[in-house]
């Protein structure tokens, strides 16, 4: 799902930070395509990105796809 709540700046109560300055766009393409609810990403003050979503279970099942493309 992909609406005016979603996207850019966007910040809901289950943040995963991504410990890199860019959102790949594979990732936000994976979210309009598989999450149901609202998502977003934002930049904190050190610039380093973080995906949003608004439900536990959003949250969880992005990390279960992408998380082994994380590194702190």
């Amino acid at each position: 799902m992909y609406t005016e709540e979603c996207g850019y700046n966007k910040k809901f109560k289950y943040n995963i930070p991504l410990y890199r300055d860019g959102i790949p766009g594979p990732w936000i393409d994976w979210c309009k395509n598989n999450i149901h609810n609202e998502w977003g990403w934002w930049f904190d003050n050190k610039r380093e990105g973080h995906m949003s979503f608004s439900t536990s279970n959003d949250a969880t099942y992005w990390a279960l796809k992408w998380s082994g493309m994380i590194r702190p």
